[in-house]
C-alpha cells in the first residue's frame, strides 16, 4: 500500500488560519497614515529649500530694517540739530538788529573775527516791501551788488506770512552733499508790524553727518536729502542730484508725488519697492525728507543650490526615520487590530492567542500599553457619559421647577427653555427649542428694537433689564420682565481667576408682569409709586413700615404674655436701610437729567435684585432709596448692606464712551417696634446715612435705636 510522500506521518495540531488579509500586518488607518507620511516626504523634500530660504530671508530682513531705520533717523536728527543751531544764531542777529532800529550800519560794524555774523556765508537785509537794503557775501562777507532772485522771493514770502522761513539750494557743479541753507527772519517792530526781513545763508555738507559703517550692504546703499518738491538737495552717494526721482532705483511709481506728505511725518517708514528697501523720515521744520535706498539682495542673500540640496537630503533622511519610528509605535495598535478582527471572525485559535479577559474594571488587553490605555479611557468615558446624562436631567428639572422662568438664547434662538417660562408663553418647552426669538414678538420692527436695546445695554451696563410685550401661542399679549446677562459675564463672576469661555449665549430670567402693568394704570397705584423707577414712593414706604411695626408690636405683646412676663422680647427682627447715591449730582451736571434718570432706573433695578426676596425697596426722592428687611438679623442686615455697596461700586455704565463710577452711602437701623414710630426710624436711618457720608462715603453706618 503506497502512501503520499507529502502527507505527514503524525497528526499535527491545528494551526492558525492564514488568509490574504492576515499577511498585511497593518489596519486601514495605520496603512493610510504611513502612505500619508510617504507622500509628505515627497512634498516636503521639494518645498523645504524654498521654505528655509524664505525663512532666513525674512529673519535677516527683520534685523536689517531696524538697523537701517536707526541710521536714517540719526542722519535726520543730526541735520535737524544743525539747522536748529543756525536758526537760533539768526534769531540772535535779528534781535540785535531790532534793538538798533534796523540800522544797516550796525550789521556792517559786526564784521569782526568774534562776531556771529562770520558764521554765515551770506546776508541780505530787505525793507518791508522786500527791496534789498544791504547785501553781503563771500568768505569774509564783503558787499556784493546783485541779489539772487531766490533770496528776494524768500524775503517777500517771509514778509507776507510774518514767520521765519527756510530754503535749501543745491547748485550744479558743487561737490556731492553740499547745499546752501538760507534762513529768513521777519523783523517785527514794537508795534507788531513787520519792518523788514533778515536773510542769512551758509554752506552745509551732509557727509560728516553720516554714521561710519563697514557693513557690506552700505557699500551699495544711497542716502538722499529731498526737498518737498522732489529736488535732490544732497545725494550722499554717487548720482545726479538734478535727475528726477523716477530714475532713482526703488523710487518709481507714485513715490515722487508723495514726497511732500512724507516730509511732514516724523515717524521712520520702511517699505520694499522693486527689489529695494526704502527707508525715509521727514523733517517738518525745513520740510525735507531723508531717504536711504538699499538693494534687497545685499540685505537678504538667498541660499545657494548646494545648500538647498543638502537641506532637502537631511529632510528626506529624517522622514524615513520618522516612517520607521511610526511603524514601531503603531505596532500595538496593529496587533490589537489583527486580534480583534480574528475575534470578530470567531477563530478559536486566534482567541486562544489573545490576552485573557480580566475582571471588571481591568484593562483589556493588558499587555498592549497604548491600546490598553485607550480601552480604559473608553470604559471611563462610558461611565462619565451616564453621569453627564444624569446631571443634565437634574439641571433640566431645576430649570423646569424654578419659581421664575428661565431661558437660554444663542444667536437669537432659544437654546434652552424652562417649564415655567414655556407655560408663561403658552407653549410646551419642546415647541420653543430652536425657535427664533422673533416668534414671540408682535412684529419684526419690535424684534429689531429689542435686539438693538439688548445689545446696547449689554455693552454699556453688562446686563439687560426691561419689560416687553410678547405674544402667547393663542395670540393673547403678555407683559414679561426680562433680566439677562451673557454667559461670559456669569462665568467671569463664578470663576474670576479663570479665563471665561468664548460663549455668546445669553441667560434670561423672565417674569409675568401683566397684572402689575394693569395696576400701574390705576390712580391709586400712581399715588403710591414713583413714575420713573416704578418703585413705591416715600408715602407708600412709610405706610408699609408703619403697618409692619404695628404687626411686630402686636406679635411681641402676645409673645411676652405667653412667656408670663419673663422679660424676653420675642419680636420679629427687622432692618431699615437708608441709601444715598454718592456723586450723583455730577451725573446730572455733566450729562444732563436724561442720563441721570436712566442712571436712577438702573440703580433701582440693581438694589431690587440684591435685596430680593428679603427686602422691600422704595424710592424716597432724588437719589435716595430705602429698604425694609423683614425677619433679618443685624448680622444678616449688615451683610446685605455691604453687598449693596459692592453691587453699586461694581456697576459699570457708559455715556458717550465715558464710564460711570458710582458709590452709595448706607445708614442702617435695627428696628424695635417698642421704641420708635415709622417716621422716627426713617429719621434715624437718615442720620446714620449722613454719618456714613462724613466718614468718606461708600460705607455702611449702624445706628441702633437702643443707644
Amino acid at each position: 500500500m503506497s502512501t503520499d510522500a507529502r502527507q505527514p506521518l503524525l497528526p499535527q495540531p491545528p494551526g492558525p488560519r492564514w488568509s490574504r488579509s492576515a499577511l498585511w500586518p497593518f489596519g486601514p488607518i495605520v496603512a493610510k497614515l504611513l502612505a500619508l507620511v510617504a507622500a509628505a516626504v515627497l512634498i516636503l523634500g521639494g518645498a523645504l529649500s524654498w521654505w528655509v530660504s524664505h525663512t532666513v530671508q525674512q529673519q535677516t530682513l527683520a534685523r536689517a530694517i531696524p538697523l537701517q531705520a536707526d541710521a536714517v533717523d540719526l542722519v535726520a536728527r543730526l541735520l535737524a540739530a544743525r539747522l536748529d543751531q543756525q536758526q537760533k544764531l539768526a534769531q540772535t542777529l535779528a534781535q540785535g538788529l531790532l534793538s538798533r532800529n534796523l540800522d544797516p550800519a550796525w550789521l556792517l560794524a559786526q564784521r569782526g573775527s568774534a562776531s556771529l555774523l562770520n558764521l554765515f556765508d551770506g546776508l541780505l537785509l530787505a525793507d518791508m516791501q522786500g527791496r534789498p537794503l544791504l547785501q553781503l557775501g563771500g568768505s569774509r562777507l564783503e558787499p556784493y551788488t546783485q541779489a539772487q532772485p531766490e533770496m528776494l522771493a524768500l524775503a517777500r514770502q517771509s514778509l507776507s506770512e510774518g514767520k521765519p522761513m527756510l530754503m535749501a539750494q543745491a547748485h550744479k557743479g558743487s561737490e556731492p552733499g553740499q547745499m546752501d541753507i538760507v534762513h529768513a527772519m521777519p523783523l517785527r517792530l514794537e508795534g507788531g508790524e513787520v519792518g523788514g526781513a533778515l536773510l542769512l545763508s551758509s554752506h552745509m555738507s551732509t557727509q560728516p553727518l553720516l554714521p561710519p559703517s563697514t557693513e557690506a550692504a552700505n557699500a551699495h546703499s544711497r542716502f538722499l536729502v529731498l526737498a518737498r518738491d522732489g529736488q535732490v538737495l544732497a545725494p550722499v552717494e554717487n548720482g545726479s542730484r538734478f535727475a528726477g526721482l523716477a530714475s532713482e532705483p526703488g523710487l518709481g511709481g507714485d513715490w515722487p508725488s508723495s514726497v511732500a506728505t512724507r516730509a511732514m511725518q516724523t515717524r521712520v517708514m520702511s517699505e520694499q519697492r522693486d527689489g529695494y528697501l526704502v527707508t525715509s523720515v521727514g523733517m517738518p521744520l525745513p520740510q525735507w525728507l531723508v531717504v536711504k535706498i538699499t538693494p534687497m539682495e545685499r540685505l537678504v542673500p538667498g541660499l545657494s543650490q548646494r545648500e538647498q540640496w543638502q537641506i532637502a537630503l537631511i529632510l528626506l533622511v529624517a522622514a524615513v526615520v520618522l516612517v520607521l519610528a511610526l511603524v514601531f509605535l503603531t505596532h500595538p495598535w496593529s496587533t490589537l487590530f489583527r486580534r480583534a478582527r480574528l475575534w470578530l471572525a470567531g477563530d478559536s485559535h486566534a482567541l486562544a492567542g489573545m490576552a485573557r479577559v480580566q475582571t471588571e474594571g481591568a484593562v483589556w488587553p493588558a499587555s498592549w500599553g497604548e491600546a490598553g490605555v485607550l480601552w480604559q479611557v473608553l470604559q471611563k468615558l462610558e461611565l462619565q457619559g451616564g453621569e453627564l446624562r444624569r446631571s443634565l436631567d437634574q439641571l433640566q428639572a431645576l430649570v423646569d421647577h424654578a419659581p421664575l422662568g428661565l431661558l437660554v438664547t444663542r444667536e437669537g434662538r432659544l437654546d434652552q427653555v424652562g417649564l415655567q417660562a414655556a407655560r408663561m408663553l403658552g407653549y410646551q418647552p419642546q415647541e420653543l427649542l430652536g425657535q427664533h426669538l422673533s416668534l414671540l414678538c408682535l412684529s419684526g420692527e419690535m424684534h429689531a428694537n429689542l435686539q438693538e436695546q439688548v445689545s446696547k445695554d449689554l455693552k454699556m451696563y453688562g446686563h439687560f433689564d426691561s419689560e416687553h410685550r410678547f405674544l402667547r401661542k393663542n395670540g393673547s399679549p403678555v407683559w414679561v420682565r426680562m433680566h439677562g446677562r451673557s454667559m461670559q459675564s456669569l462665568q467671569r463672576s463664578a470663576r474670576p481667576l479663570a479665563a471665561a469661555a468664548g460663549d455668546s449665549s445669553l441667560v434670561w430670567v423672565v417674569e409675568d408682569v401683566t397684572v402689575q402693568r394693569m395696576a400701574r394704570g390705576q390712580p391709586g397705584w400712581k399715588a403710591l409709586h414713583d413714575p420713573l423707577t416704578c418703585l413705591p414712593n416715600r408715602e407708600a414706604f412709610l405706610l408699609h413700615l408703619h403697618d409692619w411695626l404695628q404687626e411686630c408690636a402686636f406679635a411681641d405683646a402676645q409673645a411676652q404674655a405667653q412667656a408670663r412676663g419673663d422679660g424676653v422680647s420675642m419680636q420679629s427682627p427687622g432692618i431699615l436701610l437708608y441709601l444715598d447715591l454718592d456723586h450723583f449730582a455730577h451725573v446730572n451736571q455733566k450729562d444732563g437729567h436724561e442720563a441721570g434718570d436712566l442712571m436712577l432706573c438702573h440703580m433701582a433695578t440693581t438694589i431690587d435684585s440684591v435685596v430680593r426676596p428679603h427686602g422691600w425697596v422704595a424710592r424716597l426722592g432724588g437719589d435716595e432709596f430705602a429698604v425694609l428687611l423683614a425677619d433679618v438679623s443685624g448680622e444678616q442686615g449688615m451683610g446685605l448692606a455691604q453687598s449693596l455697596c459692592m453691587a453699586v461700586q461694581n456697576w459699570r455704565g457708559l455715556h458717550e464712551g465715558q464710564p460711570y463710577l458710582m458709590g452709595v452711602s448706607i445708614g442702617m437701623v435695627v428696628l424695635d417696634a417698642s421704641l420708635h414710630t415709622a417716621a422716627s426710624a426713617l429719621r434715624a436711618a437718615d442720620m446714620a446715612c449722613y454719618t456714613a457720608k462724613r466718614r468718606g462715603r461708600g460705607c455702611v453706618e449702624l445706628h441702633s435705636l437702643h443707644s
